[in-house]
């Protein structure tokens, strides 16, 4: 059922829900509340926050609720959201007479009028063209502004941490980024945002320039995911850079990349946007490409933001920071920029800062900062607004940045086909991005350059890798362990530690270094003497470290490793879930996964049958990494596995691939005691079809190579759709495996820049032909923790026989290549792969032959069956 909601409005600037609420209390009165303004809440809402607060705005604010409540206006009842409604504020009667007159002709309703010329109306994203005003643009006597779909948090404000880097001035290493914004590198970005026809957000083209973007933050060292909002838009684009201390605490910079012409809607109309907003998309990206090559290093954790959908209402960054409050991200601040290059004429240059839904004492702090690294004078601009909106709104601290002090349509090519490069002062461009670096820098705290500390007195001491959880020592995150020393070899070596095999009387540091040259460098310099631990990290044993030696070979962190652990310090393991409970579960969950189950989706998946999908249906072709079915037959799976695998959340995690961008289907089962803990399960999605002379892009069904492992993942999700996970589960499809395991690599790279404590990942590749054998391979390694793996599905298989029945045999593989459990397995997780035992046979493979007409079904249950029980043993406690 439809929850009906009422909106409602109260009298009177906002400033604050808790200053309203404080008023209220004082007056004690129920209903209108006499003052500044109309203040209108009951006791009922009063103690129970049964209104849910829509905005502030010149005159009025706005509140929906479940009921209507006493004292205040009823405007409008709607069935969630907001239906895309508008707060439209006049300073003359004129304008204000001519936008009710349009809205009246188009059909549409002005749902409450204030009667001090604003009012509220309904319109969604045709709204601007109707009124023939600009959403969000900030006319020089109007503002058209949206009102959020959902409810508005008001900011605690900035936190002490923030408030205390807001006060640092002319720190060197700021100073020297500051020096190194280059001109001509902003006018080559600009100019090539403003070579596509249009970035609308109803055009293709914007997507080409959002691939386009994400390129280059990859080439910068920047992690890239892609945030699909709306499936009529292109994606918002989010490039991060981890911290190297306060990880989860986060500095969000962005900028929208869309743009508009004079018909806001249009996939075809010029709309070259160098101003609105290739000016500010340029300034993020310069700020990538400063950190990149200066080697910069951060506390917190960055995230840059390209938004789309921003000239329609601020839709993509509406998305995002919803998103990420409902996740409870720590977004510590969110800085914009939008519009960045057009100088008023006659005007000094002037950094601009927005005055509406922004946190004033940040905003003051920036402006110093602006000042003291860049000269440049600051002043407050009244138009209103950007994508730091969507940002207040969710509760963040938000500031935004604007090329001047006056309204955005002052600009005479605002919103036009010749908004273009040649109207932009490049010199006022450079200042202001300059601003914008060391505002960054400033608040996500960069590091200053390594101090090279004394070379530690000589003693033997012994460095092992542990696990993650190992009391003292250094962490790695890449590889989710510890570096630990103790000062004498130890005679029994703990569970999970490794011995690293350097001189035990030479002094040992813990070196980081980013970039693929200066590895190499590394290598060179210091020789044997060098312990790679993993693609960043690596141990150094060295009486001496010469500090021109140790920055020509790009060290980022170099810290000592002293005696730091005893193994009796270790933490204890939990005790796990009671034993005939978890074998009961096993029998129930397994026997869900069954031929009626499998062979519907491995049919679908393998285009034997159609697909239904945003109410349209068709065959998959072909599931080819870089094809618009493989798209399509990604958005497929992740609505499936929300249907019938109970996703607590589902991301398409997107990269690229030799400049072609493709994506993961990742569908989160969090767990209930544990969740920090992951178990994966996953099989590539991907198909190839070359083997016989095919067309991988026009057809490759891949019905066994890799449909059979994609329906056995899906199949596992259903079947545990109800089952109560102490430990997180992914449930994985990867993309670009046949182009190399591209799409596992990167779900890798990803979890362990983000610290992801994955537990074990259980792979399926190739699990339903069957011809000789009737059978799995259990491929792994030799390593301990590897093959505890592989006998845990050899004891799931065994206990299937004994209780549902199964004929199937075994092989145990130690040699792991050409899939996605190998990624897995390179960064010392826990991984093992479950494929056919005839897969060296299968005359299908990769040819436009891989069809259904070879599956056999009992099989690929019975494999799906090993993993249902493996997934119980591994996400309970």
């Amino acid at each position: 059922k439809a929850t009906v909601s009422v909106l409602y409005w109260v009298g009177g600037r906002h400033t604050t829900m808790k200053q309203i609420l404080n008023v209220l209390a004082l007056a004690g009165l129920v209903g209108v509340v006499e003052g500044a303004g109309q203040w209108c809440v009951s006791e009922k809402n009063l103690a129970g926050h049964e209104k849910q607060f829509r905005g502030g705005f010149r005159d009025f604010s706005l509140y929906a609720g479940v009921e209507e409540v006493k004292g205040c206006k009823n405007i409008l009842r709607h069935v969630e959201g907001n239906d895309g409604l508008w707060v439209l504020e006049f300073d003359n009667v004129e304008k204000y007479s001519d936008a009710k007159a349009r809205i009246a002709n188009a059909n549409l309703e002005i749902y409450y009028d204030s009667g001090k010329l604003s009012f509220v109306c309904n319109g969604g994203v045709f709204l601007t063209d109707i009124v023939g005003l600009d959403g969000c643009g900030g006319e020089i006597d109007t503002s058209v502004i949206p009102v959020s779909a959902t409810p508005v948090v008001p900011s605690e404000g900035a936190s002490d941490l923030i408030r205390s880097r807001g006060k640092v001035r002319n720190d060197p290493v700021i100073a020297g980024a500051v020096n190194a914004v280059s001109e001509q590198d902003l006018i080559r970005m600009v100019s090539h945002l403003q070579s596509y026809n249009t970035r609308n957000s109803y055009s293709t083209e914007a997507a080409h320039a959002g691939q386009w973007l994400e390129e280059q933050y990859l080439s910068y060292g920047f992690d890239t995911e892609l945030h699909r909002f709306r499936s009529d838009m292109p994606p918002n684009l989010i490039a991060t850079l981890y911290g190297t201390k306060n990880i989860n605490k986060i500095v969000v910079v962005g900028a929208h990349y869309d743009s508009r012409s004079t018909d806001s809607t249009s996939p075809t109309q010029r709309a070259p946007g160098a101003d609105d907003n290739a000016s500010g998309t340029s300034a993020l990206l310069e700020l990538a490409r400063i950190i990149y090559t200066r080697k910069l290093t951060f506390d917190f954790t960055i995230k840059i933001c390209a938004f789309s959908g921003e000239e329609q209402g601020l839709l993509g960054s509406a998305a995002q920071a919803q998103l990420w409050r409902q996740q409870g991200l720590d977004i510590q601040v969110m800085f914009n920029a939008d519009m960045l290059g057009w100088q008023i004429p006659t005007e000094p240059i002037t950094m601009g800062f927005k005055d509406k839904s922004i946190d004033v004492e940040v905003t003051e702090q920036v402006m110093e900062i602006t000042t003291a690294y860049t000269g440049l004078p600051t002043a407050y601009s009244a138009s209103c607004c950007s994508d730091y909106k969507s940002f207040h709104e969710a509760g963040y601290v938000a500031v935004g940045f604007f090329e001047n002090a006056v309204a955005a349509s002052s600009y005479p090519h605002y919103h036009k086909s010749t908004d273009l490069l040649e109207y932009v002062n490049t010199e006022q461009l450079k200042l202001e991005v300059q601003a914008i670096v060391a505002t960054v820098l400033t608040y996500a705290g960069v590091e200053q350059p390594t101090k090279l500390p004394d070379v530690i007195p000589r003693q033997n001491t012994y460095i092992y890798l542990a696990p993650m959880d190992t009391l003292g020592g250094a962490i790695v995150p890449d590889m989710n362990m510890t570096v630990v020393s103790v000062y004498e070899k130890l005679q029994e070596v703990p569970k999970g530690w490794s011995l690293i095999k350097t001189n035990p009387a030479i002094p040992k540091y813990l070196v980081r270094s980013r970039h693929e040259d200066d590895r190499e460098n590394l290598k060179k310099a210091y020789g044997t003497d060098l312990v790679q631990l993993s693609e960043m990290f690596f141990v150094l044993a060295t009486d001496e470290v010469e500090e021109r030696k140790a920055h020509s070979c790009g060290i980022l962190l170099l810290k000592p490793l002293e005696g730091a652990v005893r193994p009796s310090e270790m933490q204890k393991p939990k005790v796990g879930r009671d034993v005939a409970k978890k074998n009961q579960e096993k029998a129930y969950y397994m026997k869900i996964i069954d031929q009626g189950l499998v062979e519907p989706l491995l049919r679908q998946v393998s285009g034997e049958d159609p697909i239904h999908i945003d109410g349209s249906s068709g065959k998959i072709a072909t599931r080819y990494s870089f094809v618009e079915w493989n798209q399509r037959a990604a958005e497929w799976i992740g609505q499936t596995l929300i249907k019938v695998g109970g996703c607590d959340d589902l991301v398409y995690q997107e990269f690229a691939v030799t400049g072609k961008i493709t994506r993961n289907v990742i569908c989160k089962k969090i767990g209930k005691t544990q969740p920090d803990d992951i178990v994966v399960i996953g099989a590539h999605f991907d198909s190839i079809s070359s083997a016989n002379g095919g067309n991988s892009e026009i057809f490759a069904p891949g019905a066994i190579d890799n449909g059979s492992g994609t329906a056995n993942v899906m199949s596992v999700a259903a079947a545990l759709k109800d089952f109560v996970n102490d430990k997180t589960i992914h449930f994985v499809l990867f993309s670009g495996e046949e182009q190399g395991l591209y799409g596992s690599k990167h779900y890798v790279d990803v979890a362990q820049k983000e610290g992801l404590k994955i537990q074990v990942a259980l792979i399926m590749d190739m699990t339903a032909y069957s011809a000789k054998y009737f059978g799995v391979t259990f491929e792994g390694t030799t390593s301990p923790a590897i093959r505890a793996v592989m006998n845990n599905a050899e004891d799931n298989l065994q206990y299937l026989k004994s209780t549902l029945g199964s004929d199937m045999t075994t092989n145990h593989a130690t040699r792991s290549f050409g899939s996605d459990h190998v990624p897995f397995q390179q960064a010392g997780i826990p991984a093992i792969l479950h494929i056919e035992r005839d897969d060296t046979d299968y005359p299908g493979y990769h040819k436009t032959t891989d069809t259904v007409g070879y599956a056999n079904y009992n099989q690929m249950r019975d494999i799906a069956r090993v993993i249902c029980g493996q997934v119980i043993d591994y996400s309970t406690a």
